[in-house]
């Protein structure tokens, strides 16, 4: 079996990281996992990339960055036409379009399209209009999409009611965006630092974007700090960092 992932840029971005290593995964398995690239730019490629084997376009006059979907959708039917994969695998929301464009525009050439959420299908971020335009966004392209992946048991319901599938066309994949490496060189750097302080400390890290924004950062650090399920690692320091195009802050709190 083949399977085709696409992606923009080796970007930063936890859609990206996910969708190199479950390439990488497939492939182990005895898949042919192609990755097509829309450029090959970005701070972001992991290990796994250089293990896979990545599809590039011809590269423009000008760099494609600021309209990559549209470059994505003239570049990826030729692509398809030329691998003929089993599978179409659409890594994340943003890249719906593109699924929704490939359907459209090769028929029934287009292989069955595999797409993963990767955010809140809710939006209540977005003013009531918006939000309700994006919900009928949701309902226009579930038809195209022939089996949808939730990282999460508890992120089926939202997707059946929002997309308007039945549950057998759910399936649940854990989100990979950190490895078994990445847990165990973190438990040893923990456990290396354990005897230097007192309590325990909690850092998280992520991008000021617009589906970033419904995050609830405040909250996480408030309830982190005032968890009960956590007695024995008094006194607790919650840091969390944030960048990107709505800006950079730093919220942190301490309990007792």
């Amino acid at each position: 079996m083949k399977i085709l992932a696409f992606l923009h840029s080796f970007e930063p971005g936890g859609v990206e990281r996910v969708a190199l290593r479950l390439a990488e995964h497939w492939q182990k398995n005895g898949l042919d996992a192609p990755v097509f690239m829309g450029r090959p730019d970005g701070a972001g490629r992991i290990k796994e990339a250089k293990r896979l084997r990545l599809i590039y376009p011809v590269k423009p006059p000008l760099s494609p960055a600021m309209l990559e979907t549209l470059w994505m959708i003239a570049t990826l039917p030729g692509v398809i036409r030329r691998e003929r994969p089993d599978v179409l695998f659409c890594a994340g929301n943003s890249y719906s379009v593109v699924a929704v464009a490939m359907k459209l525009l090769l028929g029934s050439d287009c292989p069955p399209i595999v797409a993963k959420i990767s955010n809140d299908l809710e939006r209540r971020d977005l003013p009531r209009p918006a939000r309700w335009l994006y919900h009928l966004w949701l309902r226009i392209q579930a038809p195209f999409l022939d089996h949808i992946v939730a990282m999460e048991e508890s992120m089926k319901p939202e997707i059946a009611k929002r997309l308007g599938v039945s549950d057998d066309q759910i399936a649940v994949i854990p989100d990979p965006a950190i490895s078994k490496t990445d847990i165990e060189q973190l438990a040893e750097f923990r456990k290396n630092l354990a005897h230097e302080r007192n309590g325990r400390a909690f850092v998280a890290i992520g991008r000021l974007t617009i589906c970033g924004r419904p995050k609830k950062r405040k909250r996480y650090l408030r309830g982190l700090t005032r968890s009960r399920m956590l007695p024995s690692v008094r006194p607790l320091d919650a840091v969390m960092m944030t960048a990107g195009p709505y800006g950079s802050s730093r919220t942190g709190t301490t309990s007792p």
